[in-house]
């Protein structure tokens, strides 16, 4: 070649395709006080030129555990990124607690109007 870039349409009217599944699931041990979530996918990139072809295929996946202690939340996560995180959190109130309010309900007509029961 003489050192010039020539384009050509040869593989202009190429193909990039990706498939891909995913799934997540939630299993609580202990209701309102463990959970475990599990969560992974499959990725499949197909690429189709005139002279080339080429795949590539992708997993990723993931585990965490998350356990409620009162005003305290303990979580820990993991995935297959190379990615370990542990985390602590504290709910903290602020301000005033006000109690429920109990209301009770008068179902009766107090009205007169032109529809009487009594005669």
């Amino acid at each position: 070649m003489d050192g010039h870039f020539y384009q050509t349409p040869s593989n202009a009217d190429n193909q990039c395709n990706l498939f891909y599944v995913q799934l997540y699931s939630q299993w609580q041990a202990i209701p309102e006080k463990l959970s475990f979530y599990l969560y992974g996918g499959l990725y499949r990139f197909y690429n189709r030129g005139e002279d080339y072809r080429h795949t590539y295929n992708a997993f990723n996946g993931g585990a965490s555990v998350q356990t409620y202690l009162g005003k305290w939340t303990l979580s820990a996560y993991a995935d297959n990124g190379n990615m370990i995180a542990l985390k602590l959190a504290i709910r903290l109130d602020h301000g005033r607690h006000y109690r429920d309010i109990q209301r009770t309900m008068e179902h009766q007509d107090t009205e007169t109007d032109i529809l009487s029961t009594t005669k």
